[in-house]
């Protein structure tokens, strides 16, 4: 009888450890009060979420040459300028601002929207991982 008893309460030890192994599986259990967690952040899903800082230094002297760089750390890339529209490769080769020699830390996507300013639309395509500009419709008659 007790051997029936032990076996018994054995299987229901392995059961709730295995309930609470499958339970908390995206968890790791760091210290006591410490638990971190395993599943993918958002910055996983979406690359541009993730922080960026940049200082420039005295090379870069445009705005493309700076989203370049800032770039350089992901696996996006700028449109090539054959494909863009005009307007946009007129952005890249404008004279990088004073003001911008230091961005962040913010997310990739501000700080690229950062460097081009409030007249162009941010075009993401996550696909072929390129991002490019659309001059906003307010500003295509200038």
């Amino acid at each position: 009888m007790t051997v029936k008893k032990l076996a018994a309460g054995f299987a229901l030890l392995v059961i709730s450890l295995a309930i609470t192994e499958f339970a908390v599986a995206d968890d790791a259990q760091e210290s006591r009060y410490i638990t971190i967690s395993n599943a993918p952040s958002q910055a996983d899903h979406y690359e541009l979420s993730n922080m960026v800082q940049e200082t420039f230094t005295p090379d870069v002297m445009t705005v493309g040459e700076a989203m370049n760089q800032v770039l350089s750390t992901s696996a996006y890339r700028l449109l090539p300028p054959s494909k863009n529209d005009p307007l946009v490769t007129d952005l890249y080769s404008k004279p990088l601002p004073a003001y911008l020699i230091s961005i962040g830390p913010e997310t990739l996507q501000n700080a690229l929207v950062q460097l081009s300013g409030n007249v162009y639309w941010l075009i993401v395509d996550p696909v072929h991982r390129l991002v490019t500009f659309r001059v906003r419709k307010n500003y295509q008659s200038l």
